[in-house]
């Protein structure tokens, strides 16, 4: 009986280093793949999927910072959450027919605190991330390397049982940021959204 307990044990250690030694390649792998210099279809795949998640996440934060039941402390987190989600914060965002910087939309969302949804719904990819060397990066004019694309979507506001939706489109883009990993600093791929239009 020890026997079998030991065998059983020692194959569940091997599984467990198996799986650990598996997922230490698969790490480096993902982490090559991201710092690579370009980015192959999958990866451009997988960064379309994370702006969608962006602008979702975006629509939650505003949702978060225009509640005035929501302590500030928290409103204010949610600003600044929302700030990291774009490429620069001179962004032009639209909200309902008024064009703002990002900046000012969030300082207004802050403002009006009329407890109003932020809702996106319908996203589809009308223009896939690709490299363009014609269009330069709004921060960076010496990017050489970037990735631009385009999101459509419908924005819905929701205020006291009344909805609104206006058709919107998001620019994307990739670009190579700064990242500490433990006491290292690389460059990876990051996706951020652009001007809301």
């Amino acid at each position: 009986m020890l026997g079998l307990t030991r065998c059983a044990t020692s194959h569940r250690e091997r599984a467990i280093e198996n799986e650990s030694a598996e997922a230490t390649i698969m790490s480096g792998e993902l982490e090559a793949q991201f710092t690579t210099d370009y980015l192959s279809g999958d990866l451009l795949y997988a960064l379309e999927v994370r702006a969608q998640q962006k602008l979702i996440d975006f629509a939650d934060y505003v949702t978060l910072i225009g509640n005035p039941t929501i302590d500030s402390t928290f409103r204010q987190q949610a600003q600044e959450q929302a700030r990291q989600l774009f490429i620069h914060p001179q962004m032009l965002v639209v909200w309902e027919e008024e064009q703002l910087t990002l900046e000012s939309f969030l300082h207004e969302i802050e403002q009006k605190s009329d407890n109003q949804q932020y809702i996106i719904q319908d996203i589809e990819l009308v223009q896939p991330l690709r490299q363009d060397s014609a269009r330069r990066e709004p921060t960076r004019q010496d990017s050489a390397q970037q990735y631009s694309g385009l999101l459509t979507f419908s924005q819905l506001l929701a205020t006291e049982g009344q909805e609104v939706a206006y058709q919107r489109k998001v620019e994307i883009w990739v670009k190579k940021v700064d990242k500490q990993f433990g006491n290292e600093h690389k460059q990876v791929w990051e996706v951020f959204l652009g001007s809301i239009k």
